[in-house]
């Protein structure tokens, strides 16, 4: 069975500590995900450079509250 991964957008602190994530929403491609930024970015408040953070370092940087995107395998104990 091919490994399938889930993509996990969070809210975060100025910090990224882990205890402040915040689920959002989570998608099975990248490609939902990028629509679902794009389409959330005057909500969510983001430049056009934090959403290359996004895209590049899967978290945006500088903000008071910030996003990070989370990548996480389904069923890993299948190998």
């Amino acid at each position: 069975m091919k490994n399938k991964e889930v993509k996990i957008l969070c809210y975060c602190d100025r910090w990224h500590s882990t205890s402040s994530y915040k689920i959002i929403a989570c998608f099975d491609d990248s490609l939902s995900l990028e629509r679902f930024i794009l389409k959330h970015k005057e909500e969510f408040k983001l430049t056009t450079e934090n959403i290359q953070n996004l895209t590049l370092l899967n978290q945006t940087q500088g903000l008071g509250t910030n996003l990070i995107v989370l990548t996480e395998r389904l069923n890993p104990t299948e190998l």
